[in-house]
């Protein structure tokens, strides 16, 4: 079984991306939440801008622009891959994204 640990690992590598990887995209790794902000995962006309965000482990609360543009993302179709919180706190950090859902 692939964990989020493996999953981490074979993006970081880049032998399997590009050219003459097993995927001829590019994958570019990034702090996730220094990058989320309205606009940056869907454009003004509602078409996705990528396909797959890996939001990870986050230590704080998203705020309510970032909640907006994963709701955005995922209502067009985009993928999010997250994982937040610990087994005393699960979810926490996404209180907003399932208020802007209605998922509360």
């Amino acid at each position: 079984m692939i964990n989020s640990t493996d999953l981490f690992a074979r993006l970081g590598s880049a032998d399997l991306f590009g050219e003459n990887g097993l995927c001829p995209c590019d994958v570019e790794i990034l702090d996730p939440l220094d990058y989320l902000d309205s606009g940056s995962l869907v454009d003004t006309n509602g078409n996705l801008l990528i396909d797959i965000f890996f939001v990870g482990q986050i230590r704080r609360t998203l705020d309510s622009i970032e909640a907006r543009e994963l709701k955005a993302f995922m209502q067009a179709g985009g993928v999010v891959h997250m994982a937040g919180g610990n087994e005393n706190n699960p979810g926490f950090g996404y209180e907003k994204l399932w208020q802007e859902l209605g998922w509360e």
